[in-house]
């Protein structure tokens, strides 16, 4: 245990404390024993791999002990390496200077064997030609509940969700696309956005391989020196995780600190739980995002009802954003529902994203936003959803509530085709005004 300021860390990777990093140091020593002593970047943990590059672009990406050092490079690749050569030289001037040994470290920090596997994931994602978006080009799109009967089979959740996986069945897209890479499992999920978009996602670590070895008094100081500012628990496969307090999983675990720990995971889908960095939120929002573009009008408070067309604006932007940094593997095809934070100082953070599609194991089926099967509001959102695509690829999308047979499915569809003509109707009084 090393403190800095009032800030603790707990280093259980290394036998040492911190080292500040001075720029006399530089370059480092080239043998792999200095390249383990030598001091690292402030806010990173010694075993990032972000750190690890710093420092050998540093010395000109050059070691003795490159081979043996590899597997911790994984996460950077090449294409990543180029950024660094400015980076390094913005860090440079960032060091305290001598003395100053309060210098703050960025805490908690990710596993660098979680992101090592994870590397593998992101590089299989990149490696993966997909067309970003697939533009519908036959009018009418005709969306009959009779021809959707056969795909009641195969539904995780209610049977509302028809509509809208028969949708994205008309419109191409396959719902078994991310299913090799796991996207729906919170800790892959976590690590493979922090690839693309570093610091939009909390830290968020597997709860076994974290604690796995940890003497049940000792859980509760490690997570609370591994996370400072707090901690959530929550199950990696699941849904609404968000509705308990703290984090579903989180009063279960700290009834049994050992529970979920009792085993060395071999891969990141073995993990049940992870522990996610807490935060201070002010506002969450559940935002849909349909391949490479927000929906505008499907942002909404994440606890609470109604719209919030003036207040969606930055939540939306910052989705956007997000959107256009990842690959095109993730982006085409998808209809995804963000959850996203915003923090108490003005910043938007990534808490979880919710992919549709099919998930092999918890409620083994199709699964979609719950925004789109809501008894209240699912009509509602579906429809909006569907006028999105009509707007964007310039179709008819119709709606046929043709199955009597089916009472509640077909009120469901009946309903649906009512708010898309009050949503149409309604964009053009406003579009209509002067």
């Amino acid at each position: 245990m090393h403190k800095i300021g009032n800030r603790r860390s707990y280093h259980g990777l290394v036998e040492h404390a911190v080292e500040i990093d001075w720029p006399e140091r530089f370059p480092f020593a080239e043998s792999l024993h200095s390249f383990e002593e030598s001091g690292r970047h402030s806010r990173l943990t010694k075993n990032n791999p972000v750190e690890i590059g710093i420092r050998l672009a540093a010395n000109r990406w050059k070691t003795e002990a490159l081979k043996e050092v590899e597997a911790m490079l994984q996460p950077i690749q090449a294409w990543r390496r180029v950024l660094l050569d400015s980076y390094v030289e913005a860090r440079q001037d960032e060091m305290p200077e001598p003395g100053h040994e309060t210098y703050p470290i960025r805490m908690p920090g990710w596993s660098i064997e979680e992101l090592r596997k994870a590397a593998l994931i992101a590089g299989a994602i990149d490696g993966c030609c997909a067309p970003r978006r697939k533009r519908r080009t036959v009018s009418p799109l005709g969306l009959s509940l009779r021809a959707a009967v056969p795909l009641f089979d195969g539904l995780g959740g209610g049977t509302r969700a028809v509509l809208v996986r028969q949708f994205l069945r008309d419109l191409g897209f396959d719902e078994c696309s991310h299913l090799e890479w796991r996207l729906e499992h919170k800790l892959v999920q976590a690590l493979v956005l922090h690839s693309y978009l570093p610091d939009a996602v909390p830290v968020t670590r597997g709860f076994a391989a974290a604690l796995f070895g940890q003497v049940p008094d000792n859980v509760r100081p490690f997570l609370n020196s591994e996370f400072p500012r707090g901690y959530v628990i929550k199950a990696a496969l699941g849904d609404s995780s968000g509705e308990s307090p703290n984090g579903a999983g989180t009063v279960a675990i700290q009834r049994n600190p050992q529970e979920g720990a009792l085993r060395l995971p071999e891969q990141l889908i073995d993990e049940e739980y992870v522990i996610q960095e807490q935060i201070c939120i002010a506002q969450e929002y559940r935002i849909h995002s349909l391949e490479d573009l927000v929906i505008e009008d499907l942002t909404f408070h994440r606890y609470g009802g109604g719209s919030i067309p003036g207040e969606r604006n930055a939540p939306n932007a910052f989705v956007q954003s997000a959107l256009d940094l990842l690959p095109d593997a993730m982006v085409g095809g998808s209809l995804l529902a963000w959850d996203v934070a915003l923090t108490r100082d003005g910043q938007f953070v990534i808490v979880e994203v919710n992919f549709s599609g099919f998930h092999p194991v918890y409620k083994r089926g199709f699964h979609c936003s719950g925004y789109f099967h809501d008894y209240n509001w699912g009509a509602c959102d579906t429809a909006r959803l569907l006028n999105h695509v009509a707007r964007r690829d310039d179709v008819d999308v119709v709606v046929h509530a043709d199955a009597p047979d089916y009472p509640e499915e077909n009120r469901f569809y009946a309903d649906v085709a009512n708010w898309q003509r009050r949503h149409q109707e309604t964009a053009a009084l406003v579009c209509s005004k002067p």
